[in-house]
């Protein structure tokens, strides 16, 4: 009887699967909704550097280590603004992606046109820490058909 109670606790723990974090994809939206909101309050390049992982690659022409990168680089004179649409993470909670869509207005001249597109960020964070992006990429579009959708 004892052997088959252990057996049974045994065969229980083994089927068991981890609750997923429902807090998880609510962090990470607001991660890079911060993210974004400290891009347009100061500037692209210091939003990235505080939120890219030390290793974080950006995809513009390239593979390119966004910090190694930004470190000596000056702000460039626009605002990048972009809000996350969908987001999903993964059920250890260590993984996550988000996306939308992206806008860039001109600092220099405010009165041309915008342009218009599409991101997607790969963040990761380690048990207790905060998210980091770990590769973002985007893709331009001709016009802000997906910027004016909520």
């Amino acid at each position: 009887m004892r052997i088959s109670a252990i057996a049974a606790a045994a065969l229980l723990a083994a089927c068991a699967h981890p609750v997923p974090n429902m807090d998880a994809p609510a962090s990470l939206a607001a991660a890079e909704t911060a993210f974004a909101a400290h891009s347009v309050r100061e500037d692209m390049r210091a939003a990235f550097l505080a939120a890219f992982a030390d290793d974080g690659v950006f995809v513009r022409n390239g593979w390119t280590v966004s910090n190694a990168y930004l470190a000596n680089q000056p702000a460039p004179p626009i605002v990048l603004d972009w809000r996350p649409q969908y987001v999903e993470v993964a059920a250890s909670g260590e993984l996550g992606l988000s996306t939308g869509p992206w806008k860039i207005t001109s600092k220099a001249a405010p009165a041309t046109p915008a342009t218009f597109g599409q991101f997607v960020s790969v963040w990761r964070r380690a048990p207790g820490g905060p998210w980091k992006v770990a590769v973002d990429l985007g893709i331009g579009h001709p016009g802000p058909s997906l910027w004016d959708r909520p």
